[in-house]
């Protein structure tokens, strides 16, 4: 009989050691894929930004448009497009 008390007590302390673990392992999985999502996202919206400044810069260099219908063609505020005025020595 002790050795059952003793035996179950063993049992129950392994079964919850080993859904901690599962939980633990899922729990960074989760996290993991958060963080990759994330990281994704963030180099995506990235990516298109400097893909409007890249085609500021050509539109600039044309020489065919003002600064105002060159904002609105790349979605551009006034303030970022500037900065590519000012990086790019388009004054």
């Amino acid at each position: 009989m002790i050795k059952n008390v003793l035996s179950d007590k063993a049992s129950k302390k392994d079964m919850i050691e080993s859904a901690y673990e599962r939980g633990i392992e899922q729990g960074t999985e989760r996290g993991i894929a958060k963080g990759m999502e994330k990281g994704v996202s963030q180099g995506e919206q990235k990516g298109r930004a400097e893909r409007k400044r890249e085609i500021a810069i050509k539109l600039l260099a044309s020489g065919n448009l003002d600064t105002g219908a060159i904002a609105e063609i790349t979605g551009l505020s006034i303030k970022e497009f500037q900065g590519v005025q000012q990086i790019c020595h388009f004054n």
